[in-house]
């Protein structure tokens, strides 16, 4: 059993390395990008990438995992002809939804670019479209080795996405420059597709040289494997809850890209300035934001089984504290990358990104804001993952779809606004984590039956995340150099302010550090310089 959760860990470890390093590689993509193309072409793509995203989840968020769950209850029977007999059945039907979904994509362009009023940039949306289908059969491979516990191809070919960006994305997009901005964003789409067929070539050709094992081990079975149709039907219904719970933010980010740009023109701006301003906020601010939030990806997929293991056998008392465990960890992230990246907004913007002063101000604006949702996200994320090791899994997707609604409402409402505009969009966000979280909070306490300790989750680390605060502003103010400078320093003030009280006042535990990546060498380090108490 100790072996199964060492393997299964390492798999969480693997991936959970692999995302952190691929959303920053993919921050590292968009700064060039824009510093290249500009605030308003990185609007243009921005207005064609979610639209990619809801379909990617539609045709890959479940299907993968059915293949994955059904080839390891293969192989733990040792039935590898029966393994190898999913993969022949899920191939043809994820191939079919790619390739109907990058039709769609493609007969759609037009529509799709109208309603974001920007007509031309319906070539956006055919460049982007074949990465639909290549996904889709990539996905498949990709589900069939994790069956197999083999994590590695997975993560290999997800940073093989992200350096694709740098390789094929960048280069067009200069390249399209000369033609105009719209075809800057679109040689910046084309480059996403040509990064995504690497990576299929990779994880083919992985597959292809564990063939020989493979059907060494398929020879060991002599019963036939079931009917391909009923693979498939098991395939689908297996799906069908998993991809209707993974394309609820995709939807919601795609109906952003439809009606950000169309709210705008309500509060009186023009297209150029509205693509603009819808930049700023998805390609700039949401980039940001989204990489402290994969470390609460993280924790969340390590505390599942856990919680899950002590729920059915029994032990209410570990359920409990593992429960409480993954509240902290959600605060524990939550609160000092929220405040610290909102205080220091507009210095990251300046740090990161080369465009003129008066879109650093107002980038820094949107993303001083947008930095407050990270507290409820990290906390939705933690309170997912308790509700899931508790066999509530349909609580955590009933309470998004409750957030969703209630910021696409805010949206329409807020962004119109002339005095508001694009800063409503933020606080329409913030209001859909919050309506998530208290959702989530609920069930847990009234339903799951967790005493919630507020001095833990909120009191301690707000009280360090306040020391925090009063550190990064002092420094700023003491400080003279470079403004760059400057924000490099206040940062790592920051962080170093933050783990002292967090140790100090109590926040982060020893039995914290397993569920945290790095976690032990982090132990070893604060044990030598003697501030763990």
């Amino acid at each position: 059993m100790s072996q199964k959760k060492n393997g299964f860990l390492g798999g969480v470890a693997i991936l959970s390395i692999a995302g952190l390093l691929s959303k920053v590689i993919g921050m590292l993509f968009r700064i060039p990008l824009t510093n290249a193309i500009g605030m308003e072409g990185l609007g243009l793509y921005q207005l064609v990438y979610p639209t990619y995203t809801m379909l990617l989840a539609v045709s890959t968020a479940g299907i993968p995992v059915a293949i994955s769950r059904l080839v390891s209850e293969s192989v733990a029977l040792g039935r590898h002809r029966d393994a190898r007999a999913v993969l022949r059945a899920a191939l043809p039907v994820l191939s079919c939804i790619g390739l109907f979904l990058m039709i769609l994509m493609i007969a759609s362009a037009d529509s799709l670019a109208a309603q974001r009023r920007n007509p031309e940039i319906s070539v956006g949306f055919i460049a982007l479209a074949p990465a639909v289908l290549i996904v889709s059969v990539m996905s498949a491979f990709r589900g069939f080795l994790q069956g197999h516990s083999n994590m590695g191809p997975t993560a290999v070919s997800q940073m093989i996405e992200q350096v694709g960006k740098l390789v094929f994305s960048l280069p067009l997009a200069i390249y399209g420059l000369r033609f105009g901005l719209v075809w800057a964003a679109a040689g910046a789409l084309l480059g996403v597709s040509l990064s995504e067929l690497l990576a299929l070539a990779y994880v083919f050709i992985v597959y292809l040289r564990g063939r020989p094992a493979q059907r060494a081990l398929e020879a060991t079975q002599a019963e036939p494997p079931p009917r391909t149709r009923t693979l498939a039907w098991r395939i689908i219904r297996v799906a069908i809850p998993i991809t209707i719970g993974s394309t609820i933010v995709p939807i919601a980010g795609y109906i952003d890209s439809a009606m950000i740009p169309g709210r705008l023109a309500a509060a009186g701006l023009g297209p150029s300035a509205a693509t603009t301003l819808y930049g700023m906020l998805s390609g700039a601010a949401y980039t940001l934001i989204n990489v402290p939030t994969v470390l609460a990806t993280a924790v969340c997929v390590n505390l599942v089984p856990a919680i899950s293991a002590a729920r059915i056998d029994g032990r209410r008392t570990v359920m409990e504290n593992t429960s409480m465990l993954g509240l902290r960890l959600g605060s524990l992230i939550g609160f000092p990358c929220a405040v610290g990246m909102s205080l220091l907004a507009e210095p990251i913007i300046h740090l990161i990104y080369s465009v003129p002063a008066e879109e650093i101000v107002i980038t820094g604006q949107i993303l001083s804001l947008s930095a407050l949702t990270i507290l409820p996200f990290t906390m939705v994320q933690a309170t997912t993952g308790v509700l899931q090791g508790a066999g509530m899994q349909k609580v955590p997707m009933y309470s998004l779809v409750a957030g969703v609604v209630c910021k696409i409402i805010l949206n329409y409402i807020l962004v119109a606004i002339p005095s508001l505009n694009i800063y409503g969009a933020p606080l329409a966000s913030l209001s859909c984590y919050l309506v998530s979280m208290t959702i989530n909070l609920w069930y847990i306490h009234v339903r799951v039956g967790v005493r919630l300790r507020w001095g833990s989750l909120l009191l301690r680390p707000g009280a360090a995340t306040l020391g925090m605060a009063a550190a990064v502003v002092l420094c700023t103010a003491v400080l003279d150099m470079s403004r760059r400078l400057n924000t490099l320093v206040a940062v790592a003030v920051g962080v170093v302010a933050y783990a002292v009280l967090a140790v100090a006042l109590g926040v982060i535990r020893r039995e914290d550090m397993a569920y945290l990546p790095g976690g032990r060498k982090i132990e070893a380090l604060l044990k030598k310089l003697r501030l763990w108490r």
